[in-house]
């Protein structure tokens, strides 16, 4: 499994040890983690030459990554964009803050995401190998398939009006609406998976 880790590298100075403990974490539980720009910094590595290689290849390995991991103890508009597409393309996001960090001074934008594709925890180097364990085993598996079909303008405004009375994505209402109101109820289909079993 390819990991896409990120953090700002603003914050190298001052967060190189939190950095390289999740880089550290990740690789002795057996990921790869991508060489990116962020990653060959950590490392002390130059892998890009100009600004368009930069965006060509860095683009290249997200759509690579089976997931993101991201931390967020110094904000950055690049790990912002990067977690966006990684969103954009279906792509689990592990958000890790160290728990030394108030939670307050995490963004709102990442705090308040309603997708079931995201994940924000806190960490500390004693907790951190299970915090990635048991989170990106949880994320990895989300066995999302893209499925579209066509909606009249009623179910447009009812699925709009669902996703802000219930705090979530349409697609995330539908998901749970399906499994909670049809396959939860259908007895056929019960009956079908005692057989197949």
């Amino acid at each position: 499994m390819l990991v896409y880790f990120a953090a700002s590298t603003t914050g190298l100075p001052e967060f190189a040890q939190n950095y390289k403990l999740i880089y550290k974490t990740l690789k002795s539980l057996h990921y790869e983690v991508a060489l990116n720009w962020f990653v060959a910094r950590l490392l002390k590595k130059t892998i890009y030459h100009n600004s368009e290689e930069l965006v060509r290849n860095e683009t290249q390995l997200l759509n690579r990554a089976n997931f993101v991991v991201v931390e967020l103890s110094m904000p950055s508009f690049g790990v912002g964009y990067q977690i966006k597409q990684a969103l954009i393309q279906r792509k689990p996001v592990l958000c890790l803050y160290p728990d030394t960090l108030d939670p307050k001074r995490v963004s709102d934008v990442i705090s308040g995401n309603a997708s079931s594709l995201i994940r924000l925890e806190s960490y500390n180097k004693n907790n951190i190998r299970q915090v990635i364990q048991t989170k990106l085993e949880t994320i990895k598996d989300t066995g999302i398939t893209k499925f579209n079909f066509l909606i009249s303008p009623e179910i447009e405004a009812y699925l709009d009006w669902a996703a802000k009375f219930h705090k979530q994505s349409r697609a995330d209402f539908l998901r749970r609406s399906v499994i909670k109101n049809i396959i939860e109820k259908d007895e056929e289909y019960k009956k079908v998976l005692k057989i197949n079993r």
